[in-house]
């Protein structure tokens, strides 16, 4: 907006400071996040075309709080060089198992409505997987499967906000990473 007022090195340094996930909206998009979330290493895009539905309650969570609610002796055992290897080639049809969020259960804990929705979520049988998103309150869905009965009535909650058809984003360079939409 400004033309170049800093490299792209700078803009994901200075982002960093503002929170931990937003220097991967500055990245190219599929990338795997480490350290506090701030250290990225891109990935490529990942295969496939699967869309995700995304689900989000009207209310928010302290990322420290969830992280203050977290057993670390429960984390999981998984290797995450093995998930990121099952996502590279699968992309969002990656196995279910695939899918770790540790932060899912303190989460659920300070906000039993999150649990609550993820469940009615997946009672409808609609999607393969319905996992929380970072440290809430979002969830995401894969797998978009036939009508679930019950889907509409997650809909019409009141304050629920979804969004449909979502896709992953790869861009090929971080010469632009912002598009003027006119």
């Amino acid at each position: 907006l400004l033309g170049s007022p800093a490299t792209p090195a700078q803009l994901l340094s200075w982002s960093g400071e503002l929170g931990s996930d937003v220097p991967f909206f500055l990245s190219l998009g599929a990338a795997r996040c480490t350290g506090r979330g701030e250290v990225l290493s891109r990935v490529g895009a990942l295969p496939g075309d699967e869309a995700v539905t995304i689900v989000k309650l009207p209310v928010g969570l302290s990322t420290p709080r969830v992280f203050q609610a977290m057993d670390y002796g429960l984390l999981s055992p998984a290797d995450p060089g093995r998930l990121l290897a099952s996502f590279l080639e699968s992309g969002a049809a990656a196995p279910g198992g695939s899918y770790v969020n540790d932060l899912e259960e303190p989460a659920f804990r300070l906000l039993p409505e999150l649990k609550d929705l993820r469940d009615r979520i997946v009672a409808t049988g609609r999607f393969r997987v319905v996992r929380m998103s970072g440290s809430g309150t979002s969830l995401f869905c894969v797998g978009e499967g036939g009508g679930g009965s019950g889907w509409e009535d997650v809909r019409a909650m009141e304050g629920l906000e979804v969004w449909e058809g979502v896709k992953f984003l790869s861009r090929e360079s971080d010469d632009v990473w912002y598009e003027d939409p006119n």
